[in-house]
Formats: structure tokens, sequence, C-alpha cells
């Protein structure tokens, strides 16, 4: 059974990048070549991509110091330029940037992209009276194997663990001992990309994984505007969740209902905000509420066991909450479920598997090493 790989992270910013860097260089090389190949086919010169990234670590660094000093570990690590560990860091907005792009051209079926399918379950439908979150993350296929979970521990901040890939430094889903955890969907918005000055995805991804209570999780999001769309649910081990729907200069707040919330790849509340990805991706429109409904018609609370279930669901395959490759994508776009997470806060425990769900079994990852 293929795992992914745990790496231990200390205190220091800098050290902490050496590690990344020195121990993933292979996969780091091939995430960027990856992204630029990505980028390439949307019309994005990889030239030009590299050279902003220039400009990316510089927005980086005037944010965030400490995040600067931990990128700047993971290119001496790896032994790669700056900029080119910046680009991947900022591969959240590169991506969705050129998915926009696409939307607003001519599509074909090999255009379409899908996402993510998240849920949350409070302590009053959950088994064992605690908080759960959890998700798919649907990707390209290109990225499976070309990830790893940080384990931070630290005396300053909360200790966290953080799914990422290889030469990011801010993660994507993950869990705190301050009983916060995250999970992600993107999204798309005809507002995306106007100005590229904020602060990018990945940093509020570790801005949450920062954070010592609800209050600083959503000021991560909300505080600022943002360079383009994308989705936060952020759940609380004291039985709180909230989804949030962001745009680089509105947002929308969804709460659970009976107990349970779900959220896929479009805006879900009308707010003046041009919902975009649906026209690539329209799976979204029907995962989200499947997915709620198979909850809704679980027979008694919802357990481990079930979600690990439900989140191998294959209705509408292969553009499924189980998401497989399809043959009508062209090499170097193809999806799958690259991981399924489920994150049980009040234990403080990562499920995760490598892969699609149905084939991969969950592996056990505690905060706790």
């Amino acid at each position: 059974m293929a795992e992914l790989e745990i790496l231990n992270l200390g205190a220091d910013p800098h050290e902490r990048g050496l590690v990344h860097g020195r121990r993933f260089p292979d996969q780091i090389r091939e995430n960027i070549e990856i992204y630029l190949n990505r980028f390439a086919m949307a019309g994005n010169d990889r030239d030009s991509v590299l050279r902003g990234g220039h400009d990316w670590a510089r927005r980086i660094r005037d944010f965030d110091e400490e995040y600067a000093v931990e990128m700047a570990g993971v290119a001496e690590g790896a032994d790669l330029p700056l900029e080119q560990i910046a680009v991947l860091n900022a591969r959240y907005e590169l991506t969705y940037l050129s998915s926009l792009r696409e939307t607003r051209g001519t599509l074909t079926a090999a255009d379409q992209r899908d996402g993510c399918t998240a849920f949350a379950a409070l302590p009053e439908v959950t088994h064992d009276g605690g908080t759960m979150i959890g998700q798919n993350w649907d990707w390209l296929a290109d990225i499976r194997g070309q990830c790893f979970v940080m384990r931070v521990e630290r005396p300053d901040r909360p200790n966290f663990i953080c799914m990422t890939q290889a030469g990011i430094v801010g993660g994507m889903i993950g869990l705190n001992e301050s009983g916060l955890g995250l999970c992600v969907n993107g999204l798309i918005s005809d507002q995306d990309g106007n100005n590229l000055e904020q602060r990018p995805f990945h940093m509020r991804v570790r801005d949450i994984m920062n954070a010592r209570n609800m209050n600083e999780a959503i000021k991560a999001v909300l505080s600022t505007n943002r360079n383009t769309s994308g989705n936060f649910l952020i759940g609380h081990a004291d039985g709180e969740v909230i989804d949030l729907e962001t745009a680089p200069e509105k947002a929308n707040y969804l709460y659970p209902s009976d107990g349970l919330l779900t959220h896929a790849n479009h805006f879900e509340v009308w707010n003046g905000i041009n919902s975009m990805l649906e026209l690539q991706g329209p799976s979204t429109l029907y995962r989200s509420q499947r997915l709620r409904r198979l909850l809704e018609q679980r027979n008694g609370p919802v357990d481990l066991a079930l979600a690990q279930r439900l989140l191998g669901d294959h209705f509408g395959h292969p553009y499924a909450i189980c998401r497989h490759e399809g043959d009508d994508e062209p090499a170097g776009n193809k999806k799958l479920t690259v991981a399924s997470v489920i994150l049980a806060l009040n234990d403080q425990v990562m499920y995760a598997s490598d892969g699609p769900p149905c084939e991969n079994a969950y592996q056990r990852i505690p905060l706790a090493a």
C-alpha cells in the first residue's frame, strides 16, 4: 500500500525549509515541471511565468518574513532558484487564472476540470460526539506521489499537521493543536486576478494553521482582499464549522444544517459573484448535493467508516466524488482524486489516502508523533 510520507519539522523556519528541500528535491523539480507544463497548455509562456516568480517572492517576503525564510530554505535544500519555489507557492493563483482564461474561451470536453468535494459533521450527528471534516482533493493525476504531510512542532505557535505538495510551504488540508481544521475547494469568479498584490492562497492556509482560535482562523481569510476565489471550510473541535466562499473582494458565509455541511466547486450563495468553475467542471453541481444526501440517508451516526465509504462514491463516473481519469482528457491534464482526507478534530488525527479512496487504504496520521 502506498503511503504518504510524514516529515517531522521543528520551530526554525529556515531549518524547516532545508529539511523539506533536501528530502524532496526530485519531487519539487517534478512539481515545477508539472505546473509549468500545465500553465503552458493554458497559453502561459514558461519563461514569463518564471520571471514572474521574482514578483511572487517579493510579495511573499513583504507579507510574511518567516514564510519567505522557509521558502528560501526549500530553495537552498533542493538547490533550485528561489523564483521557481515562489512560483510553486503561487501555483493556486496561477492555476486558477489559467482556468479563468480557458473559461472565457471556447470549451471542449478536454477542457473540463473538477475540484474537491468536502463535508463537515458536527457532534450531534457523529458517533463519538466529536467534530469531523474531510474532503477528496481532485487534481492533476501527475501530482499523485508528489505530496507529503508536514508535522510541525514549535513552542511559540500551535503545532500542526498539514498535507502539502513538495516545494509548497503553506500546505492545503490540515489541523492544529488549537482544535482547528481546514478543508479547501477551488472556486472561480469573473473578478479573479484583477489585483495580484494580495496575500497568496497557500500563505492563508499557513495562517490558519498558526491560528489559536476560530476568530484568528476566519481573520486569516477575510481580513484582506484575495487574489483569486477559493472556499475555506473551517472546523473546530468544540463543535463549530463555518464555510467561507470567497471572491477577491466579496465573501459568503455558510453554516451547517441538521449537523451537516457539504461543498464543492461553485458559489452556492448569490452575492453578485459570477461563479464560473461549473462552466468547465459541471460535476460540482451534483457532487456536493449527492454527498449531503448520502450523509442524510445514513443509518446511524456519522463515523470514520461511513465517511470513507461515501468519499469513494462513483455516481457520474469518472466525474464523481471519487474522481478517476477521463478518456477524453489529454495527457498532462488528466485528473483524479490525488488524496482523500478526513480530520477527526477532537482526536487530532488525520486519515489520508494516497490516491482514490476506492483503491487505497486510509493512513492514520496523529498530530503527536
